[in-house]
C-alpha cells in the first residue's frame, strides 16, 4: 500500500460535476484491463485508488449515472458531458479516479503533465502497469509490469515473465 496522500479537487469536462479527493492513495496504476479499456475506448487507463471515505462529490451529485460496465465494474459518469468521474467494482470499499480530470492538472501547459512538481517526480504520475497480461499494445517503458495485480507475475515489456 502507498504512503502517498492525495488533496486534490476535480470535476468534469462541463464542470457540472465536483468533486474533492482527501486521504491515502492505495494504488496508482495504469490499468490494461478490458473492463477499463472498454469502459474508456483506450488501450490503457491511468487512475489513482483511494477508499470511498476519501471521496465526497461537492456539487452535481444528480448529475451522475452509474454505469454497470464488463461485469462487476461500475462506472460513474456525468449525464451532461459524459465525462467518467470514477470506476469501481461492484461493492468494493474504493474507487478509481482520473488524474487527468484533476483541477491541478493545467490543460495549457505543453510538457508532460505529470513530469515535475517542485524538482521531483510528481506522485500522481503512474507508477506500474497493471493487468499487462490483457494489453493491446506493449508499453516500452520503465515502469513495472504485472500480469494481473501486484505484487506478484511481473513481466517484460512484451509480456513474457520476468526472470
Amino acid at each position: 500500500m502507498s504512503t502517498d496522500t492525495i488533496d486534490q479537487t476535480g470535476a468534469c469536462f462541463c464542470k457540472k460535476v465536483k468533486y474533492q479527493i482527501k486521504g491515502e492513495v492505495m494504488g496508482n496504476s495504469n490499468c490494461h484491463c478490458r473492463a477499463c479499456s472498454i469502459a474508456h475506448g483506450s488501450p490503457f487507463v491511468h487512475y489513482l485508488i483511494v477508499k470511498n471515505e476519501f471521496f465526497h462529490v461537492t456539487a452535481g451529485e444528480d448529475s451522475i449515472k452509474v454505469y454497470t460496465n464488463h461485469g462487476n465494474l461500475r462506472v460513474a459518469r456525468c449525464t451532461d458531458c459524459g465525462t467518467p468521474i470514477y470506476q469501481t467494482p461492484e461493492g468494493a470499499t474504493f474507487k478509481a479516479t482520473f488524474p487527468r480530470m484533476y483541477d491541478s492538472v493545467d490543460m495549457s501547459v505543453k510538457e508532460p503533465l505529470y513530469s515535475k512538481v517542485g524538482g521531483g517526480l510528481n506522485f500522481m504520475a503512474p507508477n506500474a502497469h497493471w493487468n499487462y497480461e490483457n494489453r493491446i499494445m506493449d508499453v516500452s517503458d520503465d515502469l513495472p509490469k504485472f500480469a494481473g495485480f501486484p505484487p506478484n507475475g511481473m513481466v517484460n515489456n512484451d509480456g513474457s515473465p520476468k526472470a
